[in-house]
């Protein structure tokens, strides 16, 4: 995992771990109840238990869950029904007494298994696995992320269970108790709202808006180099090296990337004469094209990522952007690289001509091959550079090094 890759995750996990959520509220709520001496089996239970999750879901779980997509939508609502139950628990918890004691805290085996049917959490390890786990050394990245959750996790559980037990010094009438319980309780519900609201976003769409992209594609990505049969090209050998690393992508962000990701290299979004990028372009303007077409807009920032990083000299973060990045790179070079550069060559001698198309395999055989970082583009890598290599050797031989070329 990269530095700014590394750092991007760390923020992430602090916006995550510190904000309102289940394991928060109920933390605080058990350190009024009981104290952080006995609350600190339910803090271990959250943090290591939710470390623990990131693990199974990024080395393996997630393979499944992309595969069944009800499965984390089952998850929601009965995770969903645990905590109403909880809230109701917290909300009849008695008052503090004078040795401290109240309803029993949460052992730690019951925080650590509560993170199984935490809705938000599974939320949140299913975003921050599939849009940070640079894949180029994958096990070792889930295993970075699961250690940064531990330490931010720690931090962040202790200030919301020190939090509570502060509170005890004030809180200690029993009207006061019952009103910061019941309190606790609807805050515990509302924290679910957010996650269940746009729980039907998840949900698998069906073909139509691939087919408008596919056809917004077709009509206008007309080019030898970066057209559409481009675009088909990147979409299926992107899942072909996905395929043979093991590595699960989220089809809706491939598809409408690897479709849209040139689409600034084309009038009327190309801004290039403006010193815009066609990639950083594509990716501002890509929710234009594909709001109201059915496709799941919550995962546009994903597919932004993946347009923003395709070119072979930048850094790309998530699976669907690293095996974006990597077919895109690879369609530069081989037998189909020539194809595309030679298909530029202006008839009537403009630009490029000849020369200059060679002088841009060239380059591509030096600048394209380092930008290769999955396990499958590395593996597939050296025949297409060499058959590249191959047609210039070949080519500068039967034109007297490129002289009556």
């Amino acid at each position: 995992m990269s530095y700014p890759i590394l750092v991007a995750f760390v923020l992430f996990a602090i916006a995550m771990f510190f904000t309102p959520g289940p394991n928060n509220i109920m933390l605080m709520s058990s350190g009024l109840n009981h104290g952080l001496r006995r609350t600190q089996p339910h803090l271990w239970g959250v943090v290591l238990g939710f470390s623990f999750m990131i693990l199974i879901v990024g080395l393996g779980l997630g393979a499944v869950l992309a595969a069944s997509p009800r499965f984390l939508a089952a998850i929601r609502y009965v995770g969903a029904a645990y905590l109403a139950f909880m809230a109701w628990q917290i909300a009849r918890s008695g008052e503090v007494d004078a040795q401290g004691q109240s309803r029993r805290p949460f052992s730690f085996l019951e925080a650590f298994a509560f993170q199984w049917v935490n809705p938000k959490g599974w939320v949140i390890i299913a975003g921050a696995v599939s849009s940070y786990a640079a894949l180029a050394a994958y096990p070792a990245n889930i295993a970075l992320m699961a250690a940064v959750a531990v330490v931010v996790g720690l931090a962040s559980a202790l200030t919301w269970a020190m939090f509570g037990t502060s509170l005890r010094r004030f809180v200690t009438q029993r009207r006061f108790i019952r009103i910061f319980n019941w309190a606790m309780a609807l805050l515990l519900v509302g924290s679910l709202w957010p996650i269940l609201a746009h729980a039907g976003e998840e949900a698998p769409v069906g073909a139509d808006w691939r087919a408008s992209v596919r056809h917004f594609a077709l009509e206008h990505f007309k080019n030898p180099a970066w057209g559409y049969s481009h675009s088909v090209r990147d979409y299926e050998l992107a899942r072909a090296l996905a395929r043979e690393d093991h590595v699960a992508l989220d089809d809706d962000v491939l598809y409408a990337s690897a479709f849209l990701h040139d689409i600034a290299a084309f009038d009327p979004w190309n801004r290039e004469k403006e010193g815009i990028d066609h990639a950083d372009e594509g990716a501002r303007i890509v929710d234009g094209v594909l709001r109201d077409t059915g496709f799941p807009m919550s995962k546009i920032e994903r597919v932004r990522g993946a347009i923003r990083t395709h070119m072979y000299d930048r850094t790309p973060a998530g699976p669907e952007a690293l095996y974006l990045h990597d077919a895109d790179a690879l369609d530069w070079l081989g037998a189909i690289g020539v194809a595309r550069i030679m298909g530029l060559v202006d008839p009537n001698g403009g630009d490029p001509d000849g020369p200059k198309a060679v002088k841009m395999l060239e380059d591509n055989l030096r600048d394209v091959p380092p930008g290769v970082r999955s396990p499958a583009g590395r593996r597939m890598l050296p025949a297409r550079r060499e058959e590249l290599a191959r047609y210039l050797r070949e080519l500068r031989r039967e034109t007297g090094d490129y002289r009556t070329l």
